[in-house]
């Protein structure tokens, strides 16, 4: 098994088919340390709405499950 989790980050639109961006990979998770992503693609004002999606884990869109402890989300670059 693929020791690797894809999120993928929306944004919602009402009554309209969702802003898909880039699909991250994680690894560190699994080796119980810190996975960081950035999606800089996202400009200031377009972080209303926003959720994140698990794509595949270890491979598979199917099956695997995992626990998160937390999600932390830093704005810092988006608020110039």
């Amino acid at each position: 098994m693929t020791r690797s989790t894809h999120v993928q980050m929306w944004r919602d639109i009402s009554l309209k088919p969702d802003d898909s961006y880039d699909n991250k990979t994680f690894t560190a998770c699994f080796s119980g340390s810190t996975s960081n992503g950035e999606w800089s693609e996202v400009g200031s004002g377009v972080m209303k709405n926003v959720y994140l999606q698990i794509m595949k884990i270890g491979g598979s869109a199917f099956g695997p499950q995992f626990t998160v402890n937390s999600v932390s989300v830093d704005t810092t670059k988006a608020d110039g």
